[in-house]
């Protein structure tokens, strides 16, 4: 998938199942962008309003969470990228939207691979480090 020259991404037809024409970006924890649908956003501010206010990594969260943008789709099911955020995830030519349970995350195209590769090679790891911190103590 490739953004254009007005910085517009056509939204996959995975990520239109609930018929969502609104949308909300914001910065991921890496240089990849989050896209939520409105009502995903909505459920994601309320599990942050339950966080510590003076917690320095909520306010971190909130600030970084909320310096997005609400997106609509157009009719020709795209959304355009607002540029601040496409310059700092470095989303020019093709790039990568892979749903991620509740969000999208779009991705510049090499940043992805490298990424998925070195998930990919920790795979077998992190899954038995999660396995084991999930046994209930005997």
């Amino acid at each position: 998938m490739k953004v254009d020259a007005k910085g517009r991404i056509a939204v996959p037809a995975f990520c239109r199942v609930n018929n969502a024409k609104v949308f909300f970006v914001t910065y991921g924890r890496k240089r990849f962008l989050r896209l939520y649908d409105w009502e995903d956003f909505s459920k994601s501010l309320n599990m942050l309003e339950e966080l510590d206010p003076y917690d320095a990594r909520t306010e971190e969260m909130k600030r970084a969470l909320l310096g997005g943008s609400k997106l609509e789709m157009d009719s020709h099911s795209r959304l355009t990228i607002p540029k601040n955020l496409r310059d700092w995830a470095g989303l020019t030519g093709e790039v990568v939207v892979a749903g991620v349970s509740s969000y999208m995350e779009i991705w510049n195209s090499e940043a992805y691979a490298a990424e998925f590769a070195a998930n990919i090679a920790d795979l077998g790891k992190n899954m038995q480090e999660i396995a084991e911190s999930r046994k209930e103590p005997r």
